[in-house]
């Protein structure tokens, strides 16, 4: 099996960060995080560090580690953001985990594992337990949940969304 590790986000990784959010655009999946990583990278960098530490969070958000899945040659296959609290918006939606697995890396187990990393890093801040939501269409990433202990609580529709989101559970 071949040997990944979580690291957190920094600008020592940002030539394989931009390979990355290279692969998302040209595979048409397109997150408006990016696009603000692709105008000013550097200054992207800089947030991912400041939101880490919880300092100058923008309006409604929480404090927030993101975490690259990397491989042994560096190469990020995927990314996950642990939020270390929730507000009223990420109990609804969002959890304290959301994960992506490059589109070229998906199928492979990949997703399984960094959900599994990052639960460890989770426990590691002393969560006891966390929430760990999908679009309800999103039979892998529902998969995924359910493969590191998550309990589905319910299905429902957020205010101003189309679909229904599945919402999970999982005791540390």
């Amino acid at each position: 099996m071949e040997t990944l590790q979580i690291v957190e986000a920094s600008p020592a990784l940002k030539d394989q960060f931009l390979a990355m959010i290279a692969v998302f655009y040209s595979a048409g999946e397109e997150y408006s995080n990016y696009q603000e990583a692709r105008s000013d990278p550097d200054a992207y960098l800089r947030r991912l560090e400041l939101d880490a530490l919880g300092k100058d969070l923008r309006s409604g958000s929480v404090a927030c580690t993101t975490w690259w899945l990397i491989d042994e040659e560096q190469n990020i296959l995927g990314e996950s953001r642990l939020r270390h609290t929730l507000n009223r918006e990420l109990f609804i939606f969002g959890g304290h985990i959301g994960y992506r697995v490059r589109p070229d890396m998906r199928r492979r187990g990949y997703a399984t594992r960094l959900l599994g990393m990052t639960l460890e890093k989770a426990r590691q801040r002393g969560l006891q337990r966390v929430l760990v939501t999908c679009d309800d269409d999103n039979l892998a990433s529902a998969r995924v949940i359910e493969a590191n202990g998550g309990i589905l609580e319910n299905r429902l529709q957020p205010p101003g969304m189309l679909k229904l989101v599945r919402r999970y559970w999982i005791d540390l």
